[in-house]
């Protein structure tokens, strides 16, 4: 039987606009090279603005140069250009060696800095969206060594992967899916979707119908190894028509029911609908149309996906909170009352342990731990 091997590659240089189809890309520490490196926020507050809010969004369509993109991210060659398209509206181009000032942005949990990408762009965007916008590129770094400000690297949710720096995609570097996949979606639905409803950065071939569900471990072609970390929950944007931005119920309705946590035994939301697995690069390179796809790593059947429920809290840009117990209290007021300086500090702790150790309430006490990132 062969590999299983890619089918296509995809990249969304601007996030929730039009994607470029490629031959070939260059994987890096945050994804595909160029990958939303750039989001649409608004002016006031630095918001991110996605096909939820506004599903015109579709309609711009985005192009760098394929050569471009089969390089890293982090030295765009001279004269390349990000070029913007959208009905009514001139086109616009902007330099991928530009950084541009910090601007203060949010995307979904992330709160910290982006490079704004200058008035033009804000204007072009803003008569199009018709209300006040700006364009914002990520200034963390694709490269691990690269020395960014740290309000500027965006983590990716901890609960589930760790020491992994994503972009402005939802959560994670990159997605997958299997052609098989939307193919037993389309077997139940009247209208058959294509692939860009679900907007995957590698799409995948020879392989059963949701393969990419038993796989933890692979490498793609002859450098690059990903991980699955963590199935994709599907939101709203699913039900945007790319080419038209009209908007309906499906694919939501039928995906309920046959691609739930409850329906594939996952330890999971169960609201939720999936479709798709977020990866993360264990090593980084070039990427290619029919790369082989070699699993290092499969999950046992029916082995359910770990739960979020006690792994580490996402490091956010709010301060976590963890509950502390009475037990706690009165170790930590006994510690401190024999690491006291004096005789009075001593007996202030002590008498502050049986204080809290008389106290019947079971009232839980908030301690902040971390800092914001």
């Amino acid at each position: 039987m062969p590999h299983p091997r890619v089918s296509s590659l995809h990249v969304y240089p601007v996030k929730a606009c039009k994607g470029i189809d490629v031959e070939a890309a260059w994987f890096e520490h945050t994804g595909l090279a160029y990958d939303r490196n750039w989001m649409i926020v608004k002016e006031e507050k630095g918001k991110l603005v996605t096909q939820r809010q506004v599903a015109k969004l579709a309609l711009i369509a985005t192009s760098i140069p394929q050569d471009v993109l089969r390089q890293s991210s982090q030295s765009p060659p001279k004269g390349a250009v990000l070029t913007l398209e959208a009905p009514g509206m001139d086109k616009l181009q902007i330099p991928l060696g530009t950084p541009g000032p910090l601007k203060e942005v949010s995307c979904w949990e992330f709160q910290g800095t982006a490079y704004d990408q200058g008035d033009e762009a804000a204007a072009w965007l803003s008569e199009y969206l018709q209300g006040r916008h700006r364009l914002v590129r990520y200034a963390g770094g694709a490269s691990q060594a690269q020395e960014v400000l740290d309000s500027s690297r965006r983590p990716a949710d901890a609960r589930w992967v760790t020491d992994q720096e994503v972009a402005f995609a939802d959560g994670y570097p990159a997605l997958i899916v299997s052609e098989g996949l939307l193919e037993q979606l389309n077997k139940r639905l009247a209208k058959p979707l294509p692939m860009n409803r679900f907007r995957p950065n590698i799409v995948v071939t020879d392989c059963a119908a949701a393969a990419e569900d038993g796989w933890i471990e692979y490498g793609i072609g002859k450098d690059v190894i990903v991980e699955s970390v963590k199935p994709c929950d599907r939101c709203t944007v699913t039900c945007t028509d790319q080419d038209t931005a009209e908007v309906g119920k499906e694919p939501l309705v039928t995906l309920s029911t046959f691609r739930t946590s409850a329906a594939l035994g996952w330890d999971m939301s169960k609201s939720a609908v999936f479709f798709g697995w977020n990866i993360v690069p264990k090593a980084q390179g070039a990427v290619h149309v029919n790369d082989d796809i070699l699993i290092i790593k499969r999950r046992e059947k029916n082995v359910a996906v770990p739960s979020k429920k006690g792994k580490s809290p996402p490091a956010t840009a709010k301060p976590q909170v963890k509950v502390k117990s009475q037990q706690d209290m009165i170790k930590e007021g006994l510690w401190a009352a024999l690491q006291g300086a004096s005789v009075a500090v001593a007996v202030a702790g002590i008498l502050m342990s049986l204080m809290y150790y008389l106290i019947k309430s079971t009232a839980p006490t908030a301690e902040i731990v971390g800092k914001p990132t």
